[in-house]
């Protein structure tokens, strides 16, 4: 999905005002951090579609890490589950319920 947005070499002039609006929200907040002239700096080097590339590869990265963590989430809630079910038997085989 990236190269996608990669390979955009002539963007569409919503992009072009995409790229224009993140560079004045920049330097609007300029002031709040050093990075950010490094940033902005960076952003004029780059095209819209790297732009829209390298947020595009974010989402993705931030979607398989959100994936990730909830398949442990879910393995842990087994463990959980299981662990209780081996509990709620042994009473019974005790005969303590």
């Amino acid at each position: 999905m990236s190269d996608r947005g990669l390979a955009l070499v002539e963007p569409p002039q919503d992009y072009e005002g995409l790229k224009r609006f993140i560079l004045e929200q920049l330097r609007a907040f300029s002031s709040l951090a050093d990075w950010y002239p490094e940033q902005i700096a960076k952003l004029e080097r780059q095209s819209p579609g790297e732009i829209i590339g390298e947020r595009i590869t974010e989402a993705e990265q931030s979607l398989t890490y959100a994936e990730e963590e909830d398949r442990k989430a879910d393995a842990r809630v087994r463990r959980a589950q299981e662990w209780l079910a081996e509990l709620r038997a042994s009473l019974r085989t005790t005969g303590e319920t």
